[in-house]
């Protein structure tokens, strides 16, 4: 028996020591990306226009009725400009969940189904096979901490109904739960199904059956059914309002576009995978390199994992009574852990669906409402996997090239999670090349002045595109104070807010009509006469003339007839106290 639990520890550490080096091999460039991406622009202007917590909150999560999230992000995003500390505090965090999540989905699984196996591949499927590829998106930490937490409860909650009933285990599952849904993100709810499923599975590995199972089942889950009630209710009662009207709005008759649903669902499972390779041209040197690495680590530890025990002397569960016409068969116990995977894989994105949002729009920086499914898809994978390695692997031990085959899979997961990082690497290095020769061309502007921005970056996750994009960085390089109530001198309307205002407006170009926008900061009217017109191409800054004189075709251009604005005279070049908060320069 000592050799027995001598074995299982080691068997944990090897464990936990893989899926810390898949970790690292997967993730670990995001500490070369110092920037922050898409609506985190919006959002980091507001953290340097206000003072307060509640005035922070009134920009947008007020309107959301999101309050624990916004005060969330009022902290976490406070880092950028309070401390210099930000990128190495958000990277860092973002791979220590990364880590915790697949930790405890191993452990999650491993004490349901009492199979390491299923267990390990199952984790590894989590951290390799990544439905989102949002990771260097900052205002998702919040998504990253949910899911930790959520899984994290799920784990406790196994424990709580292994043998008897542990209430306090049970009880701080719910706290968990309550933490994940309630304070850091809604879609957290979505996965009470699964627990449903899990907590009866429970009771029926120990050979509760009929009315006996239903009751203790339903008692068990019936606190986190209380729990997760009130912020069901307040969803469904306080809409969104403001700038974010009509966002989430319910539609109970989602499912009957089910030909849309599953294109969306086919895309997200199996066809995205397709679409990076598209884009391997914007890998580093370093994700070529990590692909071999990638390859050799997983042969090696297939290898090694040959000589492990087999789910059957591990007393791994049988997920069907062993009885006559049920015997525990190995497709019995596939197919009821594919079946909890379904159950964690499908009702997140059903949810996202509800309310009326896109669980997968192509592009590697829309699909982090994907981000709950993980676990499910993790589970279906872990459970192809182990059953490869079981049927095939272990049949034939001494066929080297199965090892290379099975390897090179696992490895070209690695890949693509690098790719997926090295496109937003590329985008912060073409966004910084603008802003460095948008400062040479300008190393001083007016006191105040209102922007037309036609940016061509070349960035296929360009990060220059509405007029946060461009607006939080214009006026950290050039504000003379820290002062909040003299921070925005600048603003910005860009080419896609320009196509937008002229499509609401129908017409094909704007006119002198003065341009009223409503943004996260209240109401504003934009004067097309003050507005100076500024477009980047090929590294060149071309502003307002410039523009007839460059290129040929000017009069197709919508916004010519603001080609003649001028830049106002600019202020003496004088200290810029923020700059530096921008680390490309």
């Amino acid at each position: 028996m000592p050799g027995t639990q001598a074995d299982t520890t080691n068997n944990t550490r090897f464990g936990l020591l893989v899926l810390a080096i898949l970790s690292i091999l997967s993730f670990w460039k995001i500490f070369l990306i110092n920037d922050l991406i898409w609506d985190d622009n919006c959002w980091l202007q507001s953290i340097y226009l206000t003072s307060t917590l509640q005035e922070f909150l009134d920009t947008g999560w007020t309107q959301l009725h999101r309050f624990p999230v916004g005060t969330f992000q009022y902290f976490f995003l406070g880092l950028h400009r309070h401390t210099d500390y930000f990128f190495i505090v958000w990277h860092a965090l973002s791979l220590l969940t990364q880590f915790v999540s697949a930790v405890f989905l191993y452990l999650l699984i491993r004490e349901l189904f009492k199979d390491k196996l299923l267990a390990l591949f199952t984790a590894i499927g989590f951290l390799v096979f990544h439905l989102d590829q949002s990771l260097p998106y900052a205002s998702v930490m919040n998504y990253r901490i949910g899911l930790a937490l959520s899984i994290i409860s799920l784990y406790l909650t196994v424990k709580a109904c292994s043998e008897r009933t542990r209430w306090g285990l049970l009880a701080l599952a719910g706290l968990c739960a309550l933490i994940a849904h309630s304070v850091f993100i809604e879609p957290a709810i979505a996965l009470e199904p699964g627990r449903l499923a899990i907590i009866g599975y429970c009771f029926y590995a120990q050979h509760e059956r009929g009315t006996g199972l239903v009751r203790k089942t339903l008692m068990r889950w019936s606190p986190f059914l209380a729990l997760g009630l009130p912020l069901i209710i307040y969803k469904l009662t306080n809409k969104p309002y403001g700038i974010y009207q009509g966002t989430y709005t319910v539609d109970p008759w989602f499912f009957l576009d089910w030909k849309q649903n599953l294109r969306e669902i086919s895309d997200l499972l199996f066809f995205d995978w397709l679409s990076f390779w598209k884009l391997s041209r914007y890998a580093d040197t370093w994700s070529f390199a990590i692909l071999p690495v990638a390859i050799l680590f997983f042969g090696y530890f297939l290898w090694r994992l040959r000589t492990a025990p087999a789910a059957a002397a591990t007393g791994a569960r049988p997920v069907l009574q062993a009885s006559s016409g049920w015997k525990p068969m190995l497709l019995s116990r596939t197919s009821g852990v594919f079946a909890l995977g379904f159950l964690f894989l499908l009702p997140p994105l059903l949810m996202v669906k509800f309310v009326g949002m896109n669980f997968y729009l192509k592009g590697t920086q829309n699909n982090a409402h994907a981000i709950f499914s993980q676990i499910g898809f993790a589970i279906i994978l872990g459970n192809m996997m182990a059953l490869a390695f079981s049927r095939i692997v272990r049949k034939h031990p001494a066929h080297k090239m199965q090892y290379f085959l099975l390897g090179s899979v696992l490895g070209l997961g690695v890949y693509y999670n690098n790719i997926g990082l090295d496109l937003y690497q590329d985008s912060w290095r073409r966004q910084t090349l603008f802003w460095k020769t948008f400062t040479a061309r300008f190393p001083a502007l007016p006191e105040k002045a209102d922007f037309l921005f036609d940016v061509a970056d070349g960035a296929p996750l360009s990060d220059l595109r509405v007029h946060c994009d461009f607006e939080v960085n214009l006026n950290l390089l050039y504000a003379r104070t820290a002062d909040p109530t003299q921070f925005r001198k600048y603003r910005v309307i860009s080419l896609e807010d320009y196509h937008g205002t002229a499509v609401k407006r129908g017409v094909a170009r704007l006119d002198d009509t003065p341009i009223e926008r409503l943004t996260l900061w209240g109401r504003e009217v934009l004067d097309p006469n003050q507005i100076v017109v500024v477009v980047y191409r090929y590294g060149q800054i071309l502003v307002g003339q410039e523009v007839k004189q460059h290129i040929r075709d000017y009069r197709e251009i919508p916004y010519s007839n603001w080609l003649d604005h001028e830049l106002p005279p600019p202020q003496p070049p004088g200290g810029y106290p923020l700059r530096h908060r921008l680390r490309g320069f």
